[in-house]
C-alpha cells in the first residue's frame, strides 16, 4: 500500500457559496484524520542480542500500515510518508538473566531520539520480562526512518521471546517539524 494523498484544507471566502471542490476537499481531510496514518508491527520469531551492540529489534510481521511506510525486510523499520508530529511505542520482551541491564529506545535516522522512554532495568533472574519505550511528538520528516532499538549488557548473548515485542507508532498533526 502507498501512502495516500495529502488532504487540502478549502478556504473560504465570507459571503460565497461553497463549492462541491470545497465540499471534497474538507470530506477529503476529515476523511484523513478519521483514519490518520499508523502501523503496527509484532515479533513472532524471536531474535538474539549481543551484549554491548545496540541492535534493531525485528518486527517482522505487519499487523497494520495505513500508507505502507513498514519495510517486511532488514532494518524492519517505518519510513515516514507525512512530515508532521508522531507518537512512537514499543516494548521488547526478554528471556530471563539476572546479570546487567537492559534498555530499548525508538530511534529516528539511526540515532536514538533525545529525551525517548528508555527505562534502564536490572531484569529479575527467572522469568521473561519486558520493558516499554515510546517517544511522543517527534517531528519528523518525509522519508525519516524510525526503528525500536535494544541494547543489553549482560555479558552474553540474550534472545527476544516470540510474539512478546511490539512496534507502533500514529501521526499526530501535520505541524512543519
Amino acid at each position: 500500500m502507498t501512502a495516500r494523498p495529502l488532504p487540502t484544507m478549502p478556504s473560504f471566502l465570507a459571503n460565497s457559496e461553497l463549492t462541491s471542490t470545497q465540499l471534497t476537499q474538507l470530506v477529503t481531510a476529515i476523511n484523513f484524520w478519521a483514519n490518520p496514518p499508523s502501523f503496527r508491527a509484532e515479533q513472532h520469531t524471536a531474535q538474539s542480542i549481543v551484549s554491548g551492540t545496540t541492535t534493531v529489534i525485528t518486527c517482522e510481521t505487519v499487523i497494520h500500515d495505513s500508507d505502507g511506510g513498514l519495510s517486511a525486510v532488514t532494518p524492519f523499520s517505518y519510513v515516514v510518508p507525512y512530515a508532521g508530529i508522531w507518537d512512537f511505542y514499543g516494548a521488547v520482551q526478554f528471556a530471563a538473566n539476572a546479570t546487567g541491564w537492559r534498555a530499548p529506545s525508538i530511534q529516528q535516522n539511526a540515532a536514538t531520539i533525545n529525551a525517548a522512554l528508555m527505562l534502564y532495568a536490572a531484569p529479575p533472574a527467572t522469568g521473561n520480562s519486558g520493558q516499554p519505550t515510546f517517544a511522543i511528538g517527534v517531528p519528523c520528516n518525509v522519508g525519516d526512518v524510525i526503528g525500536m532499538a535494544f541494547d543489553q549488557l549482560s555479558g552474553s548473548t540474550l534472545s527476544t521471546i516470540a510474539s512478546g515485542s511490539f512496534f507502533a507508532g500514529s501521526l499526530r498533526s501535520l505541524a512543519t517539524p
